[in-house]
């Protein structure tokens, strides 16, 4: 949601899993993020029309983690953390309320099991319905 000004926010649910730097567990995350946004100038031509912009996040991360070798042997954990980011927003002319979003930042997230880190560089890649 962007406000009539260059301020916005979001909420993005993400569900993923990962594999353990040894490669004897895996587990599965589920990562709550409220971010703030900033927009920069619009760009804007006959067919499209895009919007750079900055952010950070906050994140929430609720994880289970599975033995591969004892699968019954499983642990949760929850870990919060934090993301800064830079992206753009783009629509075509002819369907303006339906808008992609790309950007790319780094997560800084306290491991929730050793050997299992979700720090690093990170790419995400969004599509948003607008509803006035």
């Amino acid at each position: 949601m962007w406000s009539k000004g260059s301020l916005g926010a979001q909420l993005q649910i993400s569900r993923h899993s990962f594999n353990s730097t040894d490669l004897l567990s895996r587990a599965t995350a589920t990562d709550i993020a409220p971010s703030l946004l900033f927009s920069m100038r619009d760009h804007l031509n006959d067919r499209l029309w895009w919007r750079p912009y900055v952010g950070l996040a906050g994140h929430y991360v609720h994880a289970s983690r599975t033995d591969l070798i004892f699968l019954y042997a499983t642990e949760t954990a929850s870990t919060f953390g934090g993301r800064v980011f830079a992206g753009a927003e783009m629509a075509f002319a002819r369907v303006p309320q339906f808008t992609i979003s790309g950007d790319a930042g780094y997560y800084h997230l306290r491991p929730p099991f050793v050997g299992l880190d979700p720090s690093g560089i990170g790419f995400a890649l969004s599509g948003h319905w607008y509803v006035k």
